[in-house]
């Protein structure tokens, strides 16, 4: 947005449009290319794509085609290219000051990238504004809405990434913030995903080869493919808004693949609920009722579906206050907020692209989409930009202690971590320690006295004095700690004897502890979340039952199952896209060999009528990778198989751990995937990106036990957490 003398304001294009993508792409000569731009030499280039460099701000530094580029040089390339096109509209004309937007709950020091990167532009007068009281400023001032002084709003922002909200109260000088949250991994491009898992899911029989191409794409051609679905895909989205029903043609099928509004209304409720909830606890949390008159400001270009604003409606009983063009209030509002200028950045000498010999850049096909957009004099950044990080060396964090190299490991890796201390745990064995599906926190369980969580810099945030002597979480072999998709909720479930399991739910943002009895004198263990979070699985020896977070049973997942003197549940995982969930099964008399299977979430037919066979030992455990295109099943006595669960055919087997295999987990990023054998007291870490095996790791002798490996984690930089049994310590590797 260009405010011109007099006060009259325009929209800045850039390449004709009034977003630019935040994408960044490196090209073999080291030009760092941004927007549109970089959308399309990614599909020549796709090692060197970063499509969200907000989402990296506090790694600090890109790999892009095996180079290294500063986050800040990314930022400010897109910056450039923004204050290029105000300089060709104004005629060269001295741009007076320039208003950066940035997520509220962004602290310092990524607020200081953007200066930073302002002033490697040349930028002098910067102002810094957080985006939901820019966008409260907009509605006010540019739309008419009416917020009487000392009165509230809440600002619900759905943009292409990620999801913001927050409550604001109108003072003398303009909006501050009261309360601000939101979602990291939930944004447009979920949502599109969720509408391309279900188009693959209806036309997996009838062009999975093609469908398999665009979920995972490997040549220039697949990923073209896949960014021209998921351009109709999005297209449609915005058709139904008006539309009762629409067509998405998908390659490798010869008519349009239907799209009606009830459908998109079926497969996005579950995220937008999540949405909602989160909005629900920040009002809470402001301490507004029903009786209170706060409006609505709906924020995004993900809030034009019209569930948006249904769900709205309903849970606050007032209509959102909607918008044609959502996508560009915040910089709208920018122009019309009156905060103190932050001083001007200095310009460090510029840097450019370092070369980085021996690394490869391991990242699944990126999914390209347009975020909020860069404008002068408001500068939008990135709306919906990941507030936390990737991964952590913990050896510099309170609590821990470093301890010399472990010599059984062949992972190259650092000393590892050990010894940790908690005033909590109080001397009791460590059960388990689990990062969160984005990296930013971490969970750990003790034999009897409860679970801590703590943040990526060490701190605790939330603890639990909850007595879970027997529970799964701290008992033997049996996996039973796991974060729901959003990194808020950890679950802990299971027992060691008939009758005493029970269903922890944590969550580490409000503090409520729930519990749930899933059935009555039943084992129950492995629990499995749903991909909203509103829902978590646990398996029995001939059972899986569905849970709401809030500790109701939903329903029984397997109403038909096998005879129990034949088979024996493994474990279940439920599928990103809600259409479907794996399940292993034990060949109790040992003669057909294990069976797994992709069934329907619906009604637990399976999708294949023979399933899936493994050719190896029992199939213990199951998990799909988080973008749910990937299925792994660790098998006792063998290791791991992937298999594809569109094509259902077996992608790669990766050989060891030889014995018992108690769990399998990918990291958060689907970048890692890691298996545990309890018996054998090994954890085996393997790179998805080509399936090497980066390395086997056991106990160090300071925390060693002798009696096997209780829990392991990976991040999403690939550093594990390995908890030997009994043991009152962690051991922590960190990839070099």
């Amino acid at each position: 947005m260009l405010a011109e003398p007099g006060g009259r304001a325009r929209l800045l294009l850039v390449d004709g449009y009034p977003q630019l993508p935040s994408a960044v792409c490196l090209t073999p000569a080291g030009t760092l290319v941004v927007g549109r731009a970089a959308l399309y030499a990614a599909r020549f280039h796709p090692d060197a794509f970063e499509p969200y460099p907000k989402r990296r701000i506090d790694e600090g530094v890109l790999l892009l085609g095996g180079r290294v580029v500063p986050v800040v040089d990314a930022v400010a390339a897109a910056y450039r290219q923004v204050a290029v096109e105000a300089a060709r509209v104004t005629g060269g004309a001295a741009i007076g000051e320039v208003v950066l937007t940035y997520p509220a709950t962004w602290g310092a020091s990524r607020r200081q990238t953007l200066l930073d990167a302002a002033g490697r532009v040349g930028w002098g007068r910067v102002r810094l504004v957080a985006e939901p009281v820019a966008a409260a400023a907009a509605f006010v001032a540019v739309h008419q809405a009416h917020v009487a002084q000392g009165a509230y709003a809440v600002v619900y922002d759905l943009g292409a990434s990620t999801f913001d909200a927050a409550v604001v109260r109108r003072e003398a000088g303009g909006f501050v913030v009261c309360a601000a949250g939101g979602l990291a991994d939930l944004g447009g491009v979920d949502i599109d995903d969720r509408i391309v898992g279900h188009l693959a899911a209806s036309y997996s029989q009838r062009a999975g080869e093609h469908l398999r191409g665009l979920l995972r794409p490997a040549t220039a051609q697949q990923r073209q493919a896949r960014w021209q679905l998921l351009d109709d895909v999005r297209t449609a989205k915005e058709l139904l808004a008006t539309a009762p029903a629409v067509l998405v043609r998908i390659p490798g099928v010869d008519e349009g693949a239907p799209l009606g509004r009830e459908q998109l209304d079926q497969l996005t409720r579950p995220l937008l609920e999540r949405t909602v909830r989160v909005t629900r606890a920040l009002v809470d949390r402001a301490g507004l009722d029903a009786a209170d008159p706060y409006t609505i400001f709906p924020v995004g270009g993900s809030t034009r579906l019209p569930l948006v604003a249904t769900l709205l409606s309903r849970e606050f009983q007032r209509p959102p206050t909607m918008l044609e063009q959502p996508e560009l209030v915040v910089a709208e509002g920018g122009l019309h907020t009156t905060d103190r200028p932050a001083s001007p950045a200095t310009p460090p000498p510029p840097t450019g692209a370092i070369p980085l010999a021996g690394r490869r850049r391991n990242r699944w096909p990126a999914r390209p989409a347009a975020v909020a957009g860069l404008v002068v004099v408001t500068l939008l950044a990135a709306a919906g930009a990941f507030a936390g990080i990737q991964g952590w060396d913990l050896a510099g964090l309170p609590g821990w202690a470093r301890g010399p190299a472990s010599t059984p490991s062949s992972l190259p890796a650092r000393e590892p971590v050990y010894a940790y201390q908690s005033t909590l745990l109080s001397g009791r064995p460590i059960c388990a320690a689990v990062w969160n599906p984005a990296g930013t926190r971490y969970a750990v369980t003790s034999d009897d006295t409860g679970l801590e969580i703590f943040n990526q810099d060490g701190v605790l945030v939330r603890r639990f004095e909850v007595a879970l002597a027997g529970e799964k979480g701290c008992y033997l072999n049996q996996p039973g700690v796991y974060w729901d998709p959003g990194g808020t909720t950890v679950a802990v479930v299971g027992g060691n004897k008939i009758g005493s399991d029970r269903l922890h739910l944590f969550n580490a943002d409000t503090g409520e502890h729930t519990v749930a009895q899933p059935g009555p004198g039943v084992v129950w263990d492995t629990p499995a979340w749903d991909s909203t979070g509103s829902a978590v699985a646990v398996k029995s020896r001939l059972n899986a039952v569905l849970i709401r977070n809030d500790g109701s049973v939903v329903r029984n997942l397997l109403p038909s199952a096998p005879l129990s003197n034949k088979y024996s549940v493994g474990s279940v995982s439920l599928s990103p896209h809600g259409d479907t969930f794996a399940i292993s099964w034990f060949d109790l008399a040992h003669d057909d060999g294990p069976l797994f299977e992709i069934r329907r979430y619906t009604d637990a037919t399976p999708v294949s009528s023979m399933g899936m066979r493994s050719d190896s030992g029992d199939a213990e455990m199951v998990t799909y990778n988080p973008d749910g295109t990937l299925v792994a099943v660790g098998i006792n006595e063998f290791g791991v198989e992937v298999w594809d669960p569109v094509t259902l055919r077996r992608v790669t087997a990766l050989t060891g751990p030889n014995g018992s295999i108690t769990d399998v987990r990918w990291s958060g990023n689907g970048q890692y995937l890691l298996a545990v054998s309890h018996d054998l007291q090994q954890v085996h870490l393997w790179r998805t990106s080509d399936w090497k095996l980066l390395g086997t790791l056991t106990p160090h002798e300071k925390t060693r036990q002798g009696v096997g490996v209780a829990a392991a984690g990976v991040s999403n930089d690939g550093t594990v957490m390995l908890v030997p049994q009994g043991a009152r310590g962690i051991d922590v590797y960190t990839l070099t």
